[in-house]
């Protein structure tokens, strides 16, 4: 017959630990360990919070002249205004990673993890299933992209800025180089500031591509400018 007197379930437990041949010293300790572990994980989960939290409010922006020549302008990133030139040079960099293709694996992964890291999430589906698209008709064949040209539209905000770009694209496969194809499109893209260590390593400005419409151009549109 069960019983709940304390006493008698301690005296119990304690007789089976002693046929098992485990002292009541070595079960304290183990529980003591385990608090301690259990201690240290909250500890840590803490302290990555913490690390978060401080990598928000610490991000802060150098620039470069074009001469090349070290910068002393710091700023916060929440007071940092992008120049045209940094928001072109985005446009260009996004406009590469949704065109080109490579036939290495490992390249082509980490080329589609920078473009995740570039775009607005609501935009990524369509985006993703461009690429796919793209994929789909190149098969196992390559892509090569050349950037013909990118001029700043429209900057009716500070942390906003929209650019049109026209590039060429053809494909590289076995018999050669296919024709080049020529495109154009507009990019709108966003400030949005990194709040993580793993968010600066992605996207260390923290522009955002928001938005993005493109049509095919004809042929004689495509003059290299090489």
């Amino acid at each position: 017959m069960g019983t709940d007197d304390p006493k008698a379930l301690l005296a119990s437990r304690e007789a089976l630990w002693r046929a098992i041949g485990v002292s009541r010293r070595v079960i304290w300790t183990t529980h003591f360990a385990c608090a301690v572990l259990a201690a240290g994980l909250v500890a840590q989960g803490i302290e990555r919070w913490a690390a978060g939290r401080a990598c928000e409010n610490k991000v802060s922006v150098i620039e470069v002249p074009e001469s090349g020549l070290p910068s002393r302008v710091l700023t916060s990133y929440d007071a940092w205004i992008p120049s045209d030139g940094v928001w072109i040079a985005a446009a260009r960099e996004w406009i590469w990673l949704v065109r080109s293709r490579s036939t290495d694996v490992g390249t082509e992964r980490h080329q589609v993890r920078q473009l995740a890291a570039t775009t607005a999430q609501d935009l990524w589906l369509s985006v993703d299933a461009w690429r796919k698209e793209q994929a789909q008709s190149l098969s196992r064949a390559s892509a090569e992209v050349e950037i013909l040209e990118a001029t700043i539209v429209d900057r009716a905000k500070p942390d906003r800025a929209t650019a049109h770009v026209t590039w060429r694209e053809r494909t590289l496969g076995e018999n050669g180089p296919g024709a080049w194809t020529s495109q154009g499109g507009t990019i709108t893209l966003a400030k949005s500031k990194p709040k993580t260590v793993e968010e600066v390593e992605k996207s260390p400005t923290g522009l955002l591509t928001v938005a993005f419409s493109h049509t095919v151009l004809p042929a004689d549109a495509a003059v290299s400018q090489r």
